[in-house]
């Protein structure tokens, strides 16, 4: 099996692998424009088909296939060298078994267009009216993959298999058992091949070796051999492969084909009735059958819807814990807030506790300073006392009365002196005196 990935330079390129080492891979399922618009092997091989139209396919594939986590992706234009009858065998018989084990399938739909919104109805009527539904190989690319996940033209994604189940019901008449991956060997062979009635295949062998997946059989391409050939090979191989299949009348032969007025195209046979069943029995068959596949129909309806409706109440709740895991962090980061400013303002009530206190100290510290300097002045006053004697003073007082003395010292000093030397002589009305003029 060969796997295009995106090397560093942008450029795609081929990868083989083999059964016990494929790692997980993307696949994309499409419509095929003319063959010159797709990209071929040989393109890849080359690094050529850049200007072609069926590039922008793989550009969209490799960018969903990134989005999902993977490095690999299939796309049949360019994975399977064509030009080996051999190889393309072996592709056609594994194709079923490689969407099967795809890790995603992407459908891109390029007559499908979103534009810039049309109302919802519009793009789902376009949706089911899609060439893609229409084509003999998209059958096995539909039911054979566990996700599959359709896209517009422009790339934007409409829904996946599941969640358009309806449209697709309603589209396909395949039975929603079927579309939600239940076995498709529990369904009888005459159901099957009537989800091919309408589909369309280029070349008319291909109706028959498109199917060889749903029924888990495997032959060898004939190309030439025709459709009628290609079919009674087919039904030959379903009656080996499977016992419990609704086995095919040996008498009975495929339908005369049918071409498209306007393609050409070979379009699949119904699966006949044996021919020992009368019309009447075939037609209360037939009933039966229609009122069963309806009915379980509903059931499988009814389930999906109640599956929906139990996911629609996980999600409320879902949405309603978030609200409250959100309500709970808001608080939180108030509460943090809060408790945030209240550190702010006990580190300025701190900060401004400290600024009181240094300025305390400062003043304390001041005021021993200013002590320091009075006893110091006072000593200074006391020592100056000893050098002057009682002749100075009484010269100094007599003249500081007479208010022309003016000594080197301010007068404030000598008025101290004074008072102290009339304390010495025990002079009080000295004292007063000065006291009086001070």
């Amino acid at each position: 099996m060969r796997l295009l990935h995106v090397k560093d330079d942008g450029e795609f390129s081929l990868v083989e692998f083999f059964s016990n080492s494929i790692p997980l891979y993307a696949i994309l399922s499409h419509t095929w424009g003319a063959d010159d618009d797709e990209v071929s092997f040989k393109n890849i091989v080359k690094g050529r088909g850049k200007g072609k139209a069926g590039y922008d396919k793989l550009a969209f594939c490799a960018k969903q296939t990134a989005s999902a986590g993977l490095r690999y992706f299939w796309i049949d234009t360019c994975c399977i060298d064509k030009s080996s009858s051999a190889e393309l065998t072996e592709a056609i018989n594994s194709m079923f078994r490689w969407y099967q084990n795809a890790a995603r399938c992407y459908v891109y739909l390029a007559d499908v267009s979103v534009g810039k919104g049309p109302p919802p109805q519009t793009w789902k009527q376009t949706f089911q009216q899609s060439r893609w539904f229409t084509r003999g190989w998209t059958l096995q690319e539909l039911l054979a993959p566990k996700s599959v996940e359709f896209f517009s033209a422009e790339g934007e994604r409409l829904g996946d298999k599941y969640s358009l189940i309806q449209e697709i019901y309603e589209t396909t008449g395949i039975s929603i058992q079927a579309l939600q991956g239940g076995s498709l060997f529990q369904i009888s062979v005459d159901e099957r091949l009537s989800w091919a009635e309408k589909r369309e295949t280029k070349r008319e062998e291909d109706a028959a070796y498109s199917l060889l997946g749903l029924f888990d059989v495997h032959m060898p391409l004939i190309y030439g051999e025709g459709r009628e050939k290609a079919f009674i090979r087919l039904d030959r191989e379903i009656r080996r492969g499977s016992e419990h299949a609704m086995s095919l009348s040996t008498n009975r032969k495929p339908l005369p084909s049918q071409s498209s007025s306007h393609t050409g195209e070979i379009r699949y046979p119904l699966s006949d009735y044996s021919a020992s069943t009368s019309s009447q029995d075939l037609a209360a068959v037939e009933v039966e059958k229609k009122q069963a596949m309806k009915a379980e129909n509903e059931r499988v309806i009814a389930i999906y819807e109640a599956r929906e409706a139990a996911k629609a109440d996980n999600e409320r709740a879902m949405k309603a814990e978030r609200e409250r895991i959100i309500a709970e962090f808001v608080a939180r980061e108030q509460r943090e807030e809060i408790i945030l400013q209240l550190k702010v303002e006990e580190e300025e009530r701190k900060r401004k506790e400290k600024e009181e206190w240094e300025r305390f100290l400062f003043k304390q510290k001041q005021k021993e300073e200013d002590s320091k300097a009075e006893y110091q002045n006072d000593n200074d006053l006391d020592m100056d006392m000893q050098n002057y004697d009682d002749m100075d003073m009484r010269m100094w007082w007599d003249e500081a009365l007479s208010s022309t003395f003016n000594p080197p010292n301010s007068y404030q000093k000598v008025a101290v002196l004074l008072i102290k030397w009339a304390n010495r002589l025990e002079a009080p009305e000295i004292t007063e005196e000065v006291c009086s003029l001070w």
